[in-house]
């Protein structure tokens, strides 16, 4: 593929199309090649005695000098799953997120190949330098968390590779996928788009993953005196928290069985909470926010402090499901946020504009900083700086990633 005639770059499929499981695909440009995926696939039936189907790497063996690393989309076993056998061939340096990493080491330990495997954890919007390629991680929406998207960026042009992916506005773990990033890409130019997303063929668009929690519910609610066996993937992570918010909520116990259940329970509970340091921030944070929406003035006008620290959404999501006694706090904020809003002489309290007041609220209701973001767009017009700063007249906001 070429977009000058001058540079041309290599798309090499060694699995994965035309076929479930076994994704894996190396990107070859002169002396260095980048695989991305390196998923097993399960036998066919008439593979008696077949226990994994592991894929073909013979071309990347021919040119072990040239590859420069494996960048990883997401943990499932049909793109994580073949790692540790390829790694004893080739020993490539694995880049990958903080989850999928996880599970990628859990099978690292197994084949005692930790001290001789490479690995660093890339966060969202981190770029890594392979050879004459440079790789950019872009958050995504899978069944399983920490999923993401590769922006990959080569002298011929400009190549983004989905992962496995959907778009979900409320997704039950963290943000929602980056579509404004993917519009900075489309903006820019891109060589190809390699995309993968189930029944994307079909007409419509996929629920939410909240959606299933409210049949949780419902299923918990109906059989309060009986035992309930719900059967589900190992690696939909958001999915078993979903079974257990539901049996916490009916005053249930939920017993995880299975090996790689266990497994992978354990290593998301290890790798997804909040750790101290960012419960500290989050709450001193949620302190200043909580301080300005109360100093509503006899003038009716919001008197902010000159610097509000505050989390985008999605990571305070994380903090408000991992921590209770912050989730209380967002609670109390988002009443007392009520509360003001119920007052017609208040409505005019954020700049004179009661649609600005209701982004606001947006942003706490929901917790989803995308949300809130798109509704100051459609209100007001224009995309601000910083939301906060424009919905309070804020000097400085400071934002987390």
């Amino acid at each position: 593929m070429n977009k000058n005639n001058k540079e041309t770059v290599k798309i090499i499929p060694l699995g994965g199309l035309e076929q479930i499981g076994m994704n894996i695909t190396a990107i070859e440009y002169e002396d260095s090649i980048i695989v991305i995926d390196c998923g097993l696939a399960f036998p066919e039936d008439d593979m008696l005695g077949i226990d994994l189907v592991i894929p073909d790497v013979t071309y990347l063996k021919e040119n072990a000098d040239k590859v420069r690393g494996l960048v990883v989309t997401h943990g499932h076993e049909d793109h994580i799953g073949a790692i540790p056998y390829i790694e004893k061939e080739l020993n490539m340096p694995i880049y990958a997120t903080k989850l999928t990493m996880g599970l990628i080491e859990n099978k690292l330990k197994e084949h005692n190949l930790m001290n001789n495997t490479r690995r660093k954890v890339v966060k969202y919007g981190q770029n890594i330098n392979l050879g004459a390629f440079r790789v950019e991680f872009i958050r995504t929406n899978h069944s399983i968390a920490d999923s993401a998207a590769l922006a990959i960026y080569t002298p011929a042009g400009l190549i983004v590779h989905t992962g496995d992916f959907k778009i979900d506005y409320t997704p039950v773990f963290g943000g929602t996928i980056d579509l404004q990033r993917f519009a900075e890409l489309g903006k820019k130019g891109v060589l190809a788009l390699m995309a993968d997303s189930t029944n994307a063929e079909k007409e419509g668009f996929t629920q939410s993953e909240k959606t299933v929690g409210r049949t949780f519910d419902n299923l918990f609610n109906d059989n309060k005196d009986h035992r309930i066996i719900i059967a589900t993937f190992a690696s939909n992570v958001d999915r078993v928290q979903q079974i257990i918010n539901s049996a916490y909520k009916y005053g249930r116990k939920a017993v995880i069985e299975g090996r790689s259940m266990v497994n992978i329970i354990t290593t998301a509970s290890n790798t997804l909470g909040a750790d101290s340091a960012e419960v500290q921030t989050a709450q001193a944070a949620l302190d200043s926010f909580s301080a300005c929406l109360g100093a509503v003035q006899s003038d009716g006008k919001i008197h902010a402090p000159d610097s509000l620290s505050v989390y985008t959404g999605g990571r305070m999501h994380m903090l408000y499901q991992s921590n209770e006694t912050l989730g209380a706090a967002i609670g109390q904020l988002y009443a007392k946020l009520q509360e003001q809003a119920a007052d017609p002489m208040k409505m005019g309290a954020v700049q004179g504009q009661y649609s600005q007041f209701n982004s606001a609220q947006t942003i706490i209701s929901n917790l989803h900083y995308n949300d809130a973001v798109q509704s100051y767009q459609k209100d007001v017009g224009g995309f601000p700086a910083s939301v906060l700063g424009k919905l309070f007249g804020i000097q400085e906001v400071e934002l987390f990633a």
